[in-house]
C-alpha cells in the first residue's frame, strides 16, 4: 500500500515557483482588500490568513501526484463531490435562506467549491480518448452533465458558484475543439433565452445583485450600500478607521496602487472659457468632478458633499440640460481655481464666519489670498450666470441675479458708478430744472436732509446724518450745503402754484380710477410699515428709523415700485401741478417714463382730489433752520475756503475766496461743489451738469477686483472677502471711514439706501458677476438676437410692461388692485379684468396692426377699465418692442400677407353659422347658458364695431363684454386664431373663453373640411335640445354620419 502511494511521486517533488509566488501575492493582496472592505476588522483578516496558509499547503500537496492519478480516478472524485452537494441540499446548514455548507463539527465545508474542480477534471478525462474535434453526441452529453451540476448548485441557491462551474465546463468543451458554428448557434440561443432565464430561474435577490453589479445606485440603500460606502470610505482617509488608514497607505504604495487606485484626477477642458495667465489666455481645465463625482447623477441628491448631485440638474450639469458639465465644467459658473484638486487649492470660500470655522476645523481650510477669482459661495452662485447672459440676464434659475440687476437700475447705482454691462438708460430721479413749479423751498430742504421722513420707502437715498457725518459739526456743515443746493434749484424763481378747487373733483371717484385705469401697475399707496431686524450678524446695519416695507422685496413686488409710493402727496405738490401732470406728464418733463393715460378733465380732477387727500403732517411740522443767507453765512464761508484750499495754495485760495465774497457768489460756489461732491446730477437732470461724469468708482469688473484693493479700514469684524466687503458697504456705506481722521471733503459720500438683507445679497450677487473673465462667443447667450430685438427686450422692462401684463409667468402685478374694485361676484375671476397676458403676443397679432395700436391705443376690451397708456415712443422703439415679442415666439416673418376671405365659399358659410351658434353668459346667475338656435352665441359676449353683444339677450354691462370681433381680421393672425379656439386656456389659463364644443368633437368642422351635407347632419345633432349637455363632453353618437374622421364619439 505504501509502495503504491509512493509510486504516485515517481517524478519527485513537484514545485512551480512562479505559480506559487503569483498565487501567494494575489492571496496577500486579497487579504489587504478584505481588511479594507471589513472596516479594518483584524480578527476576520487573521482568520482568513490561516485559511490562505492552509490553502497553499493543500495546493502543494495535491500538485504532487502524477496527472494520471487524477485521470484514472476522476469519475470517483466527481461522484463523491456530487454526493456531497446532494447531502448539503438535504441536510446542510442553512444561512440566510441558502444551504451551501455542510457542518462537519470542527468546521463547515462549502461542497460546491469541490465540484468546481472535479467537474472539469472529469470532463477532460471523459473527452481524453475521444477523437477531435468533439462529436455532436459527446457535446450534448457533456452539456447535459454541465447543466445538471449548474442547476444543482443554483438551487442551493448559489448563483456565483454555478456561473463559475458553467464557465469552467464550457472552457473544457472549447479546448476539446468545439466548432465555431456550434458556439455561434449556442450563443444566439442563449441570448434569446435570457428573458426566460431572468423571469423563471433567478431569485429576486439574485436579480438585484446583477442590477447592482452594473449600477450600484439602482438600490443605493440596499444591495448597493456596501459598494457605495466602500467607494466613499476609501476616498476620504480622515473618515477611515485607523486600520483602514493602514490599508489605504498599503494600497497607495508604488506598483500596488494601479490595481485599486484611490485617487484619480478627472478633468474637462472647457476651451470656450479662458483663463488669463498674464501673457496668454488659456482654456479652463476643470477638475471639480475629481471629488464631486455624483454631480451629474440625480440619485445622489440626498447625499452629503462632495458626492451630492447638482440641485438643479434640469438646468445645469446633466448631459440633457442646457449647461452640461462636459461643455461648461463647474468653475466657469462658480469661479474658483479650476485646476485645484483639494478643498483649499480649489479656493472654496465660506459664506459666513460659522462656516469658515467649521471648514478650518474639518478641512484645515485657509484662504488663498492671491487668487483673483475665489469660488462663489452657493448663496451667490447665480453671479456666474452673468458672464454668458449679459444681454438678457432675466432667466430661469437666476431670480436673485435678476433682482440684483433690477435694484441696481432702480436705485441708480449705475448712474454714480459706470458699469459697462449695465449702462444707465435714464435718470431714475425726476427733472430738477422746474422744481420751483412743483413744491416750495421748505419742502425741498426737508426732503434733501431726510427723504424717508416724508416717504419711508423712497428710492432717494440718505446722504446726511450717517455713520461719518452725524456729529454736530458735520450736521451744521451739511445744513449749509443743503441750503446752498436749495438756493441753486430755485435761483430767481418762486413757487406760485394754486390749490384752487377748480383743479379738484370727486375723491371717491378718484380712488376708483387710481385702482382701475392702471396707476397701480407702477405705483403703490401703502402707508403701513414694519420694523426690520436682519437675520444675519455677518455685517453691521445702519437701519432706518422710519420703517420698512411690509412685503419682502421680490422681482414681482418691484413691479409696482417703478414709480414712487403715492403717499403724502397732499404735503408735497399743489392741486394745479398734479392736475397738469396727470393730463400730460411730458409737458413738465419730456423724458419722463410716466405715460399719458388720456384722462378727461373730470378724471384728472377726481384723481387729483384723491391723491391730495394723503398728507404727512409729521413731515409738515418738522423744524428747520430759517432759510435765509444770514443763518448759514459763516458755515458757507468755511466750506468755500476749505474747498479752495484743496486746489490752491493758501494765498491764491484766499484771493479767490475774496473774489467770491465780493461778488456774492459764495452760496453758488458751495452749491456747485456740493452737487458735484454728492453727484446729484447723476440721477437728476440739472442745468449746467449735462456733461458731468459719474462720481463713483467704476464697477465694470468689480467681481475680479483683487482683494487687496478693497479698503477694509479698521473694520475687522467681517470676513476678509470681496462679498463681505460689498455686503458691509451696502448695509452701512460710510462704515469704512470709522476711526479715521478725514477732512470733510475726503469723507466717503456713498448714500444709504437702507437696504434689507435680501436686497443687499441680491445686489452683491449682481456685482460679483461683473468680471473680466473672457467667454468665447459659442458660450454667450442671445447672440442669435438682433440689436433691435435686444433693444426691444430692454424697452419692455424699462417701461414696465410687466406691471400690467403677464408675460410668460412673470408680471401682472396690477391684477391685485383690480380685484378691490370689482363686484363681489366677479372678484374670484379678477385676472380676467386685468390687462391680458402677452403670452404668444408675437404669434398672435399682426405686426402692422400692433404698431398702429401702440402709437394710438384704442378700446378692444370694454370690460377692462385699465387703459393702455400712450408712451409717445419713437417708431424705432415701437418696432424694437414688436421685434422682441416676435422673437419670444421665434416668429421671423418680416411681411404678412392679407388674409383673403371669400364670402361665397362653403368655409365662410359654415363658419358664419358656427360664430352665430354658441351660448351666452348670464351675469345674474353667473353661468353659461346654451342658446342653440334661440339666439347668437359668439356675439352674446363679443361685440362687433358699434353693435353691443347680447342681441336678443341685451347684455349691456361692459364688465362681461369680450373683445371686439370687428378687429379680428386686421388684428389677429389666422394661424393663432385656430390654436386659440382649440385651447384658449393654453394661452391664458384664467380666461373664461371656452373651446367651442364642435372643436372637441370634430376638429375638421372648424378647419373647413366638411361638405355642406356633412355639416348639416352634424348641426342637427348639436342643436338637438334633447341632448343639452353635449358640449360638456358627454358621448354623442355620430356613427350614422359619413364624416372624414373616425375619431368622433
Amino acid at each position: 500500500m505504501i509502495r503504491k502511494f509512493l509510486n504516485l511521486f515517481r517524478n519527485g517533488v513537484y514545485f512551480d515557483q512562479y505559480l506559487f509566488i503569483s498565487i501567494t501575492l494575489l492571496s496577500l493582496m486579497g487579504l489587504v482588500f478584505l481588511f479594507s472592505a471589513s472596516q479594518g476588522n483584524i480578527e476576520t483578516t487573521i482568520k482568513q490568513s490561516f485559511f490562505v496558509l492552509f490553502g497553499l499547503i493543500l495546493m502543494f500537496a495535491v500538485s504532487q501526484p502524477d496527472p494520471d492519478f487524477y485521470k484514472n480516478n476522476s469519475l470517483l472524485f466527481f461522484l463523491i463531490s456530487v454526493l456531497l452537494v446532494v447531502i448539503t441540499l438535504l441536510t446542510g446548514k442553512e444561512i440566510n435562506g441558502a444551504k451551501r455548507w455542510l457542518d462537519l463539527g470542527f468546521f463547515t465545508l462549502q461542497t460546491s467549491e469541490i465540484i468546481k474542480i472535479t467537474l472539469p477534471v472529469f470532463l477532460a478525462s471523459y473527452l481524453f480518448d475521444k477523437s477531435l474535434p468533439i462529436s455532436f453526441k459527446n457535446t450534448i452529453v457533456s452539456l447535459i452533465l454541465i447543466f445538471f451540476i449548474v442547476n444543482l448548485v443554483r438551487i442551493q441557491p448559489d448563483l456565483g458558484t454555478s456561473l463559475v462551474i458553467l464557465i469552467a465546463g464550457l472552457y473544457i468543451l472549447f479546448l476539446a475543439g468545439l466548432s465555431w458554428r456550434f458556439i455561434g448557434v449556442s450563443a444566439g440561443l442563449f441570448t434569446l433565452s435570457l428573458p426566460y432565464i431572468w423571469n423563471n430561474f433567478l431569485e429576486p435577490f439574485q436579480k438585484q445583485r446583477i442590477l447592482t453589479l452594473f449600477d450600484p445606485n439602482s438600490d443605493p440603500y440596499g444591495s448597493g450600500w456596501n459598494i457605495t460606502q466602500s467607494k466613499i470610505e476609501k476616498l476620504d482617509r480622515e473618515s477611515m478607521t485607523f486600520q483602514n488608514q493602514i490599508a489605504d497607505i498599503v494600497r497607495d504604495l508604488p506598483i500596488v496602487d494601479f490595481l485599486d487606485p484611490k485617487l484619480k484626477v478627472q478633468q474637462t477642458v472647457v476651451s470656450d472659457v479662458k483663463y488669463d495667465v498674464n501673457f496668454a489666455k488659456v482654456a479652463s481645465v476643470d477638475r471639480c468632478v475629481s471629488c464631486h463625482m455624483g454631480i451629474e447623477e440625480s440619485k445622489f441628491s440626498n447625499e452629503e458633499q462632495p458626492y451630492k448631485s447638482h440641485p438643479n440638474l434640469d438646468l445645469i450639469g446633466a448631459s440633457s440640460s442646457p449647461h452640461p458639465f462636459s461643455e461648461f465644467g463647474c468653475s466657469s459658473c462658480h469661479s474658483g481655481r479650476s485646476r485645484g484638486t483639494g478643498f483649499t487649492s480649489s479656493v472654496h470660500m465660506p459664506f459666513d464666519k460659522t462656516q469658515k470655522k467649521e471648514w478650518e476645523e474639518k478641512y484645515d481650510w485657509e484662504i488663498m489670498h492671491h487668487w483673483l477669482q475665489p469660488m462663489l459661495p452657493s448663496e451667490y452662485s447665480q453671479a456666474g450666470c452673468f458672464k454668458c447672459h449679459t444681454q438678457q440676464p432675466y432667466l430661469e434659475g437666476g431670480e436673485q441675479l435678476q433682482l440684483g440687476i433690477s435694484l441696481i437700475k432702480q436705485n441708480g447705482c449705475n448712474a454714480c458708478h459706470h458699469i459697462e454691462s449695465i449702462p444707465k438708460d435714464y435718470n431714475v430721479g425726476p427733472d430738477l430744472t422746474k422744481v420751483y413749479q412743483k413744491f416750495d423751498k421748505d419742502w425741498t430742504f426737508k426732503w434733501i436732509k431726510n427723504p424717508q421722513s416724508f416717504r419711508y420707502n423712497t428710492m432717494m437715498p440718505h446722504f446726511f446724518e450717517q455713520d461719518n457725518n452725524s456729529s454736530p459739526e458735520m450736521i451744521k456743515r451739511n445744513n449749509a450745503e443743503i441750503y446752498a443746493i436749495t438756493e441753486y434749484l430755485y435761483k430767481d424763481n418762486d413757487y406760485t402754484q394754486s390749490n384752487s378747487s377748480a383743479y379738484l373733483g370727486d375723491m371717491e371717484s378718484g380712488e376708483i380710477l387710481v385702482n382701475a385705469i392702471g396707476c397701480m401697475g407702477c405705483h403703490q399707496i401703502e402707508e403701513n410699515t414694519v420694523e426690520y431686524e436682519p437675520e444675519t450678524n455677518e455685517y453691521e446695519f445702519y437701519l432706518s428709523e422710519h420703517g420698512y416695507d411690509i412685503e419682502e422685496t421680490t422681482n414681482h413686488n418691484l413691479l409696482d415700485q417703478q414709480g414712487p409710493n403715492l403717499i403724502g402727496l397732499g404735503s408735497k405738490v399743489s392741486a394745479e401741478w398734479l392736475y397738469e401732470w396727470l393730463k400730460n406728464p411730458k409737458n413738465y418733463w419730456e423724458k419722463t417714463r410716466m405715460p399719458n393715460l388720456r384722462l378727461s378733465d373730470q378724471e384728472a380732477k377726481d384723481i387729483t382730489a384723491y391723491l391730495l387727500s394723503f398728507r404727512n403732517e409729521e413731515f409738515e411740522n418738522q423744524e428747520i433752520p430759517n432759510l435765509e443767507h444770514d443763518t448759514f453765512t459763516d458755515e458757507l464761508d468755511n466750506i468755500a475756503f476749505s474747498w479752495l484750499s484743496k486746489s490752491f495754495n493758501y494765498q491764491e485760495a484766499e484771493e479767490r475766496f475774496n473774489d467770491l465774497k465780493d461778488n456774492n457768489e459764495i452760496t453758488g460756489y458751495v452749491a456747485d461743489k456740493a452737487i458735484r461732491y454728492y453727484g446729484c446730477y447723476t440721477c437728476h437732470n440739472m442745468d449746467g451738469y449735462e456733461d458731468a461724469k459719474p462720481i463713483g468708482a467704476e464697477l465694470t469688473y468689480v467681481g475680479s477686483k483683487p482683494l487687496n484693493k478693497f479698503d477694509f479700514g479698521h473694520i475687522h469684524d467681517i470676513q476678509h472677502t470681496n462679498f463681505s466687503w460689498i455686503n458691509q458697504k451696502l448695509s452701512n456705506p460710510r462704515i469704512y471711514d470709522r476711526s479715521k481722521v478725514i477732512a470733510p471733503e475726503d469723507k466717503s459720500r456713498m448714500p444709504n439706501f437702507y437696504l434689507t438683507q435680501t436686497e443687499i445679497e441680491a445686489i452683491t450677487t449682481a456685482l460679483l458677476g461683473l468680471t473680466n473673465v473672457q467667454v468665447e462667443e459659442t458660450k454667450l447667450a442671445d447672440l442669435d438676437k438682433s440689436m433691435q430685438e435686444l433693444a426691444g427686450y430692454k424697452l419692455i422692462r424699462q417701461y414696465n410692461c410687466y406691471g400690467c401684463h403677464e408675460i410668460y409667468d412673470e408680471g401682472g402685478r396690477i391684477a391685485d388692485s383690480i380685484k378691490e374694485i370689482l363686484p363681489e361676484q366677479l372678484q374670484a375671476e379678477h385676472r380676467n379684468y386685468a390687462p391680458p397676458s402677452l403670452y404668444a403676443e408675437g404669434s398672435k397679432v399682426q405686426s402692422d396692426w400692433l404698431f398702429s395700436y401702440l402709437q394710438e391705443p384704442i378700446t378692444i376690451r370694454p370690460n377692462l377699465q385699465v387703459r393702455m397708456p400712450s408712451f409717445n415712443l419713437s417708431d424705432d422703439d415701437w418696432n424694437a418692442i414688436i421685434a422682441a415679442f416676435k422673437d419670444m415666439e421665434d416668429n421671423d416673418l418680416s411681411y404678412e400677407s392679407i388674409h383673403i376671405v371669400d364670402e361665397d365659399s362653403r368655409e365662410f358659410r359654415q363658419g358664419y353659422e358656427l360664430v352665430s351658434d354658441y351660448g351666452y353668459y348670464d351675469l345674474d346667475q353667473d353661468l353659461w347658458v346654451d342658446a342653440f338656435n334661440e339666439g347668437s352665441r359668439c356675439y352674446v359676449c363679443h361685440f362687433e364695431g358699434d353693435v353691443p353683444p347680447g342681441k336678443d339677450y341685451a347684455i349691456s354691462d361692459p364688465l362681461v363684454w369680450a373683445p371686439n370681433l370687428a378687429l379680428s381680421k386686421e388684428r389677429l393672425r389666422p394661424e393663432w386664431v385656430k390654436e386659440w379656439l382649440r385651447n384658449p386656456q393654453h394661452y391664458m389659463e384664467y380666461t373664461k373663453m371656452v373651446a367651442p364644443a364642435l372643436y372637441n368633437k370634430c376638429p375638421e368642422c372648424l378647419d373647413g373640411e366638411l361638405t355642406d351635407e356633412q355639416y348639416a347632419q352634424l348641426k342637427d345633432i348639436s342643436d338637438n335640445k334633447d341632448n343639452p349637455n353635449w358640449r360638456a363632453g358627454e358621448a354623442v353618437s355620430y356613427t350614422h354620419l359619413t364624416l372624414p374622421t373616425s375619431d368622433l364619439v
